[in-house]
């Protein structure tokens, strides 16, 4: 199963199991349909998206198509290991490229989403490390502002 999710009217819809169906249907159980779901696809929408972060909260793999966008912690977290990233050219193979990835592959990536799904999480107390991660990404910046590796004098 696979959620997207329309980005015009920021309705929620799901493609039911048997893709050659070609029916879709509004879901009410948004939280509950991630948490259910192997995959869930996130697009464009408006800046960082809240889809990723909501994916590995749920459990689910990000299925990422966004070309020439930096996800958060880009640089600090191995996002090959718990998200497929994927290009806007690749969208009409993406029922071919999901059925193509083997079981052993899929828990490889949903063992990844559970290792760095704290990453996404505030609440320290919880064990959430978004903290953390903000503050290495600053470092990596600082170092690189001081360096003069953007270019900027001072």
């Amino acid at each position: 199963m696979l959620l997207i999710m329309s980005c015009m009217n920021l309705c929620f819809w799901q493609f039911i199991d048997t893709w050659e169906s070609g029916q879709a249907r509004h879901v009410s159980d948004y939280e509950g349909h991630l948490r259910r779901s192997k995959f869930c696809f996130c697009t464009y929408g408006r800046g960082w998206g809240i889809r990723v972060v909501q994916a590995m909260l749920a459990g689910c793999v990000p299925v990422i198509v966004q070309d020439h966008v930096a996800q958060p912690f880009e640089y600090e977290l191995p996002w090959e290991a718990f998200s497929l990233r994927l290009g806007n050219a690749d969208l009409p193979l993406l029922r071919q490229i999901l059925h193509s990835i083997s079981d052993g592959h899929y828990k490889q990536l949903l063992d990844g989403v559970l290792q760095y799904s704290s990453a996404f999480f505030w609440d320290v107390a919880a064990g959430g490390k978004a903290m953390d991660y903000t503050l290495l990404s600053l470092r990596r910046v600082y170092k690189n502002l001081k360096s003069g590796f953007y270019g900027i004098n001072g």
